[in-house]
This record gives structure tokens, sequence and C-alpha cells, in this order.
């Protein structure tokens, strides 16, 4: 169930980025990018206060179920993202150097402080100029929660229990049934190959 719609999950940014691509609707209910954006909506989220030491937030300081990065923001800023070429040149010049309102960041795999004239350290995570920024907000889109149908055993019987606080249900979008069922059948090793069957 778990991986059916984590493949759900990720077709939609596939599509996001196909539907782009093509001719524009702006029929109000059959608009394909706005009814993808929808769908990916619910699992926007914030992280706020990610604390940046000397300019350098860690990655092991984001949140574990982040799927994709977002924007930053530096004292309610939207931090501008540029390339480490670019950084490195933003920075040498006086009149482009980052502000408290004009901040920048960079990401990388293995993230560096760029400081003219110093050494680049490498740590993992991203930088953010000025160095003087020491919290950060983070929008990202988190992964969809494992599904998890919890229940109680009533005379030997196994009978499902909503209330129970480990209760998780599919996070997809209601449209998405008849693909998640087909999906989970198929991973299964159960092919619907009669129509009428699969109507069912």
């Amino acid at each position: 169930a778990d991986q059916a719609q984590q493949e759900i999950f990720e077709q939609y940014f596939y599509d996001r980025n196909q539907a782009a691509r093509g001719i524009k609707n702006n029929t109000e209910y059959s608009n394909v990018s706005e009814m993808l954006d929808q769908k990916i909506s619910v699992f926007e989220s914030i992280q706020f206060g990610v604390s940046a030491t000397n300019g350098i937030v860690n990655y092991t300081a984001l949140n574990s179920n982040m799927y994709r990065f977002g924007t930053v923001v530096a004292n309610g800023i939207e931090v501008q993202k540029v390339s480490m070429s670019e950084a490195l040149n933003i920075n040498k010049s006086p009149l482009t150097k980052p502000t408290a309102l004009r901040p920048i960041y960079t990401v990388s795999s293995t993230s560096a402080t760029i400081i003219p004239g110093q050494q680049i350290s490498a740590v993992g995570g991203f930088d953010v100029y000025p160095t003087t920024i020491q919290n950060v907000d983070i929008t990202y889109v988190r992964k969809p929660r494992t599904p998890n149908w919890t229940y109680v055993i009533s005379d030997g019987n196994a009978l499902y229990n909503s209330n129970d606080s480990l209760h998780q249900n599919f996070e997809l979008h209601d449209s998405e049934s008849p693909s998640l069922v087909l999906k989970i059948l198929q991973m299964a090793g159960v092919s619907i190959k009669d129509f009428n069957l699969m109507q069912v």
C-alpha cells in the first residue's frame, strides 16, 4: 500500500512538469496544472526556525519527511537561490554582496562556505549569505505518511479500529482510488483482464 501510494505521489511531479509544457487551459475545473497543484498542496509544509551556524544549514537539521525542497525565507524575506559560482562572484563585489534585505543561498550535496580569501569548508547542507543570518524558515513538500490500518481483537476476530492513535489512511486525492487499488493488486500479482470484473 505504501509503495503504491509513493509511486502515484511521485507521478504528480512528472505530470505537473508535462502539463506546464503543454497547451494552457484556463477553464476553472479542467486546468490540469491547477488540479495537480491541488493534489500536491496537501503535502506542502513549512519548517520554522532552522538554525544556520555561520550561514550553514546542515541537512540533518531538516525534517526527515522532506521530499522536495521549496523556498528559504529569512526574516520574512525570500532568499534567492544561486549557483556556487554565482555566490562566489556576488560575494566578491561590494555592490552585489548579500545583505539582510537581499539574502542568497546555495545548495549542494556537499555545500561549502564561500568567503573570499578564506579556505572553503565543506559540510552536508546549504549556505545562506550573509552568514550573519541565524535562522531560516523552509517550505517543502513532505512525503505521504505510511498507511496503517489499526484493529482490535474481539472474540477472536480482528475488528477495524479507526480511533487508534496509530491509525493512518491514504493521503492521496479521492480521484486516485481506482489507480491505487489497481496498483496494489498489480503489486500483489493479481491481474484483472476481465473489464466487467475490473469495474466491480
